[in-house]
């Protein structure tokens, strides 16, 4: 009987510990192995889905013939952009005159109105600047005025000639305000400027020439 009995009792724990190991490897299965493919499942789903919009947006940038079309504007936009004529100092160039030469100072002088100018040409008697002008030059500017500390009434008058041809003239007194010139010059070869008898304390600056 105590045989039987305790045979009993062993089918009977090991259909337990069965039972057991049963619900044990069913917990695992369905709480621990699922949840974790579905995770590495998820990544992987991430993963191509992060590399489609990569792709996506690499074929929307502009390729390398329009980078080439862009530079390519730029430049041309470049090379049409003029740069403005550089004029020259009528004084870089020779006087040619074979009668009185009209000087150039390089001192600072003043106005009969207090402006200042770095250098001029100084009116005297009857003083000319003639230079070849060899058709390079298309216009003349400068600024004729008087000096301070002028008293005579009298006028002072510069010329301006082209192939002995007289294309400008302009007077001051010891009253009259800093006279801008200019003047086209462009069909001419031989250019002089020249200053009357009376032109003491007269000054001419600013003069140059424009291709």
């Amino acid at each position: 009987m105590e045989s039987r009995e305790s045979n009993g009792n062993k089918i009977f724990i090991g259909v337990i510990i069965l039972i057991i190991g049963g619900i044990i490897v069913w917990l695992i299965t369905h709480f621990i192995l699922v949840p974790k493919f579905d995770s590495e499942s998820e990544k992987n789903e991430n993963c191509q889905t992060t590399h489609t919009v990569t792709q996506s947006e690499f074929s929307n940038q502009p390729t390398d013939s329009g980078a080439n079309t862009t530079s390519e504007l730029l430049t041309e936009t470049t090379q049409t952009i003029e740069q403005p004529p550089m004029p020259i100092a009528l004084q870089s160039l020779t006087n040619i005159a074979s009668g009185g030469r009209l000087p150039f100072t390089s001192n600072t002088v003043t106005d009969n109105y207090g402006n200042e100018y770095n250098g001029s040409f100084v009116g005297n008697t009857n003083l000319s600047y003639m230079v070849l002008l060899d058709y390079n030059f298309s216009r003349f500017q400068a600024v004729f005025y008087i000096r301070e500390g002028r008293t005579t009434d009298r006028l002072a008058t510069l010329t301006i000639f082209l192939d002995d041809n007289e294309i400008y003239r302009v007077s001051l007194d010891k009253t009259s305000r800093p006279h801008e010139i200019d003047i086209d010059i462009s069909d001419g070869n031989i250019f002089t400027i020249r200053i009357s008898e009376q032109g003491f304390r007269s000054h001419i600056s600013n003069a140059v020439l424009y291709p």
